[in-house]
Formats: C-alpha cells, sequence, structure tokens
C-alpha cells in the first residue's frame, strides 16, 4: 500500500490509481469495496479512519472532463487553480458549501477522461467559495500520510511559505480572474510595491505576499474592479457620474476611409472636405483604440473639453479615467442613434496629436480595444434626443453632452449598452460553442471541420472585427469587402482552444490571392513586421503576385505572438538555393555525398552534381 511508503507526489507515475475505490484502499487503508461520491468523508464530522478530519485534509477525487449535468470541474494549465461550477443550481446542503477555510487541506486525485486512472494532482485550499462555485488554489505537489490508518499529513513543499510560489499563485489567480494590467497596478496602491515585466506579463514583487494576503488582495481587486464596472451595471446601484455623449459623424465600420464606408451627417466640415478625424474611431492600432469628436471653435480655435463637467473633482486636470464614452451619429434618416461605445475611457481636456502611415490626426478620448463596442449598422436602433425646444433634454449645438438634466435617461442607455454588450458577445459565446461543437464530432475529417469552422468564423464577429481594425487587405491595399477573407494567422487546427480561434488579434484581412499564399506558407512576416517571401516564388511571379520585399506589416504585442508561430511552422521550406558561381537553382535531389542541382542560368548546364563539401562552401539554402 503507498500510505505505508509515506509520500504521494504529483509527479511520480506510481502515484495513479485504477478507481476512487484504490485511492481510499490503497493510500489510507480502507478496506471499501465501493465508492461513488467525490470527496472522503462526505459530511463535516464525519470520521475518517478515527480521526475527524473536520479543520484538517479530507480527499476530492473529481473528474476533469464534461461527465454530468451537476459540475463543470476542471484544472488550469499551469496546475495551480481548481475550478468547481455547478451547471444547475443546487442547494445549500452540498459538501463543503462555503464551510470549509483557507486551512483545510483537499488532497486531489483527478481523472481527465472517462479511460484514465485517478491522478494524484496535488494539496490543494479553499481559496474561494461562492454558491455553486468554488475555487481551490494549489498549497503542495508532495505529500507525506502519517499513521496508519492515515490521520495526518505533513506538505513537504508547503507553496504557502514559498515567496517565490506565491507570487505564481497570484498571477495564476489573476490570469484567472481575468484582470488587466491596471486592476493588477492596483495593488501598488495596497502597499505591495512591484514592477510589471511586459516580457511574461506578470509582476516582480519586492516585498512579500503571504499567503493569507492573496485573499485580501484578489477580494480587493475584485472591489476595485465592480466599481469600475457598476456604471455598466444598474444592479450595482448605476453610478452616472461618469458618461459621456459625443456626436460624431456616421460611419459603418470606423476604421478609415473606403469606397463604400466614408463619414456622412457630420457638420460643414465633413460635407466640404469628406474627410474626419472620427473615421479611425474604431481603428485598433496596438491594442488601444482612440477616439474623437469635435469641441466648439473660438475665432478659429478649438476649445478644451470640459472635463470638470463630467467629475466636478477634475477642474484642473488634463484628463479624467473611468468614462463611459457613448458616441452618437446621425444616420441615413436623420436620427441620432447610438452607434458605439468605449469603457474604462480616458477622456482628455485637449487634443493630443497622433501619426499613423504619414499621416497625423488629433485624438480626445482613448482606451483598450477590448473595452470598446461598435454595434453593427443594423442593430443601431437606441435614438437619443435633439433639443428642439426649452425644456427639451438632448444634443444641442455642442458635439457633447453630459446628460446631467435627465438621470431616467442616463440609465436607460447604461441598460441598453449592457444588454447589447451581452448580446455581441453572444456572438462571440455561439461562435466559440460551434468550433467545440465541431471538435467533438468523430465522423468529419479535420480537414472537413476547418473548412466548416472557416466558414462559419470567416462571416461573422471575427471577421467584423478584421474589417473594423483593417478596412482592406493588409498587403495590396484591396477595399471590396465581398473580396476580402478572414485569415488565421495561427491555424485554427492548432489553435489551443476558441478564444485564440476567435481572437482578432490572431487574424488577417486579405484578399483572395494573398489569403492563399499566406495560408500555404509562401509569405510570412518576422517579428519586426517585415515579408518573408518563399524563395519557391519566381521574380517575375513576385511582380504579378504584388509582393514587395520592402513591405512592412504594423502589428501589436499580440498579433505578433500569433506570428511568431507562423514564422516558425507555416512557411513553406524552399528547395531553391544560391550558389555564388552558377546564381539561383533548384535542388532536383540529394544522396549521401552529393547534391544534384538545376540552375536557372542556361550556362551552368541543365543538371550540376556537386559535391557535398562543395555544396557547404559555394551554396547558401534559403529558408524562404
Amino acid at each position: 500500500m503507498l500510505y505505508n511508503k509515506g509520500v504521494l507526489d504529483s509527479d511520480d507515475d506510481r502515484c495513479r490509481f485504477r478507481t476512487n475505490v484504490d485511492v481510499l484502499n490503497d493510500c489510507f487503508g480502507t478496506n471499501k469495496s465501493h465508492y461513488f461520491m467525490a470527496s472522503y468523508p462526505q459530511k463535516k464530522g464525519e470520521t475518517f479512519n478515527g480521526a475527524n478530519t473536520d479543520d484538517k485534509f479530507f480527499v476530492w477525487m473529481p473528474k476533469f472532463f464534461g461527465n454530468s449535468s451537476l459540475w463543470d470541474n476542471g484544472i488550469t494549465s499551469d496546475g495551480n487553480l481548481i475550478y468547481e461550477i455547478a451547471e444547475k443550481e443546487r442547494t445549500s446542503d452540498w459538501v463543503d458549501e462555503g464551510k470549509h477555510d483557507i486551512s483545510a487541506v483537499r488532497l486531489v486525485f483527478a481523472k481527465t477522461d472517462s479511460k484514465s486512472p485517478y491522478q494524484f494532482v496535488g494539496a490543494f485550499a479553499t481559496f474561494n467559495v461562492e454558491h455553486c462555485n468554488h475555487l481551490y488554489i494549489k498549497v503542495a505537489s508532495k505529500v507525506r500520510l502519517l499513521g496508519n490508518p492515515v490521520s495526518e499529513i505533513k506538505l513537504l513543499d508547503d507553496y504557502r511559505k514559498d515567496s517565490k510560489k506565491i507570487i505564481n499563485l497570484f498571477n495564476s489567480l489573476c490570469s484567472y480572474y481575468g484582470f488587466n494590467k491596471e486592476e493588477r497596478a492596483f495593488i501598488e496602491g495596497l502597499g505591495y510595491s512591484c514592477n510589471f515585466s511586459s516580457s511574461n506579463n506578470s509582476y516582480d514583487y519586492s516585498s512579500n505576499i503571504s499567503f493569507e494576503e492573496l485573499d485580501k488582495l484578489i477580494k480587493n481587486m475584485k472591489l476595485f474592479r465592480e466599481r469600475k464596472d457598476s456604471v455598466l451595471d444598474d444592479s450595482l446601484g448605476v453610478n452616472v457620474q461618469r458618461i459621456l455623449f459625443c456626436n460624431i459623424a456616421y460611419m459603418k465600420y470606423y476604421s478609415g476611409i473606403t469606397s463604400t464606408d466614408k463619414p456622412v451627417n457630420g457638420g460643414k466640415y465633413i460635407k466640404n472636405t469628406g474627410d474626419g478625424f472620427e473615421k479611425y474611431n474604431f481603428l485598433q492600432i496596438q491594442d488601444k483604440m482612440y477616439g474623437f469628436v469635435e469641441t466648439k471653435h473660438t475665432d478659429k480655435k478649438s476649445n478644451e473639453l470640459h472635463i470638470e463637467k463630467i467629475d466636478g473633482q477634475y477642474e484642473n486636470k488634463d484628463y479624467i479615467d473611468n468614462v463611459v464614452v457613448v458616441f452618437c451619429a446621425r444616420d441615413i434618416d436623420k436620427e441620432t442613434v447610438i452607434i458605439g461605445w468605449y469603457e474604462n475611457a480616458t477622456v482628455y481636456r485637449n487634443y493630443i496629436e497622433l501619426a499613423r502611415d504619414n499621416e497625423r490626426w488629433c485624438y480626445n478620448i482613448s482606451t483598450d480595444s477590448n473595452h470598446a463596442y461598435l454595434i453593427p449598422p443594423n442593430h443601431r436602433g437606441f435614438i437619443v434626443p435633439r433639443v428642439k425646444k426649452s425644456g427639451d433634454v438632448g444634443f444641442g449645438q455642442s458635439n457633447i453632452w453630459y446628460a446631467k438634466e435627465d438621470k431616467d435617461f442616463r440609465e436607460k442607455v447604461l441598460k441598453y449598452l449592457k444588454e447589447m454588450r451581452v448580446s455581441i458577445n453572444k456572438e462571440v459565446n455561439d461562435d466559440i460553442d460551434y468550433c467545440n461543437e465541431l471538435e467533438k464530432k468523430d465522423n468529419l475529417k479535420e480537414t472537413e471541420k476547418q473548412i466548416l469552422a472557416r466558414a462559419r468564423i470567416g462571416q461573422g464577429y471575427f471577421r467584423d472585427k478584421l474589417i473594423q481594425r483593417d478596412g482592406c487587405c493588409v498587403i495590396c491595399g484591396l477595399m471590396n469587402k465581398n473580396l476580402l477573407y478572414a485569415s488565421h494567422i495561427k491555424p485554427w487546427s492548432v489553435c489551443e482552444d476558441s478564444n485564440e480561434k476567435l481572437d482578432s488579434n490572431n487574424g488577417l484581412l486579405l484578399c483572395a490571392m494573398h489569403d492563399a499564399l499566406f495560408d500555404k506558407g509562401i509569405i510570412t512576416f518576422d517579428e519586426n513586421g517585415s515579408i518573408q517571401i518563399s524563395e519557391a516564388i519566381s521574380e517575375s511571379d513576385r511582380r504579378i503576385l504584388d509582393l514587395n520585399e520592402d513591405f512592412k506589416l504594423d502589428m501589436n504585442e499580440s498579433m505578433r505572438k500569433y506570428m511568431r508561430w507562423h514564422y516558425k511552422n507555416a512557411i513553406k521550406k524552399s528547395n531553391r538555393v544560391y550558389h555564388n558561381k552558377f546564381g539561383y537553382g533548384e535542388i532536383l535531389n540529394e544522396t549521401k555525398d552529393t547534391v544534384s542541382i538545376s540552375f536557372d542560368n542556361e550556362n551552368a548546364g541543365s543538371v550540376q552534381e556537386l559535391s557535398k563539401v562543395v555544396f557547404k562552401n559555394g551554396v547558401m539554402k534559403k529558408v524562404f
């Protein structure tokens, strides 16, 4: 029996057991012949081999795969967190529902699929228990069992006493809850000095965090998020102080002017020039969105945006954070409708200049790209009022409206934005579910799954995001959207999960020709965005295919992550070589000692057979 040896180790293959009965019998000396419950002992106060484990330890044997309609159990990829979420509403008498604190240790043996054994995955403590939503955090990977039968345990590598392990756990929790850089930086205000590392997207702490303080930190960060998000959640008591309505010209996508998408109904300047800075309000640039709204002019000079009217505390400040900015425009029916919005936006008192592709324009609003929502043109139905007579509320002559005089309207708008956000996110979730269901179909070949998934994803939210961001083929500039494809950088078939498959940063908008070249690995881009072209494409074909060796793709860091995969894995390796005497040629055959090459230069002969030594000294084999 394993418990006589005394140690459970998550990296030890011997710590695998055929059934849950074997776990109890072999490790803990029970004499059970059948066992169906996941936790043992099942209830608080129940004795376990003569020892009351109420505040000590108990055994848990979950299944980390879909096996019932009761619970969804799983473990994060780093192995630090186990989540347990009820698929259906459960009663409060369910095992350990809110009753075990952080000092209670679970020894976890889990199955990863229906045919796998129960593997010891470590000792976990209850970190967060909400009704039907439990989270457990790893405290050790090696455990010594004491007593015969076992009545005590000792954690041999107690994470709670290791400051580096605690930092890793903290980063795991931040990743699980989806805290962004701003929210994670909030811990500095709690007295924990840290430096953010962009290379590994984590923090290095100069002061130690105790295990007990993890709970305090996460709770404070969740509260911090709730205070920020409360402006969009009427169930939390809507904070309607920081909201700004902006009137701009009407466009479909706001990602640049194209032949089919030009700003209209935006005033005299746009009528005369056909241009306006709001044309880029929903163009993603390095994970950010930069919005523009025209302020009043005095003596042909733009006035400042009075941010103190959003919040009186900012009278002498240059900018204000955490504002909900609602963009409105007159549609083709001349009704002013909400076309999109920024959450957690920064609003600046004065314009800031920005340059892109040798063009300069201004912005006075910004936010992270994942906090910007553009409503599809056919769903823009929420009408914003305009002042027509004394006593009316709405936009007047100014493009800025603070809506402070109508609290009910503001709350109505915020409720609408919340519902619209759910609707927009639902499109993404529906596509994720579709991908997941395709994966489960055994009667389809992988190529068939890819074709079906691409047809679905390439016509929905994923393609819309690429159109908003790129607006045209990123290589040749073709603008006809009927001829553009939503091309994955890291192919659908090798994406780690559905989120990668639908991440717009994992996509390029390409015309049919360049989509085929990119998909077949004939072109790719390096770390700096410079195009790399396979030597399999001749000089004449490059001109026909509009491939310029000096072309450079503008990529944000998230796109660069996916492109590294494509650069390393997808590029089509060529048999083209270059010889310092004969020029370019094609390898026809290789033996142990020789290489047969057909050179383009007829004067070199139809086929040259070179020794490997000569080949090595005189021929450079091209990667691309």
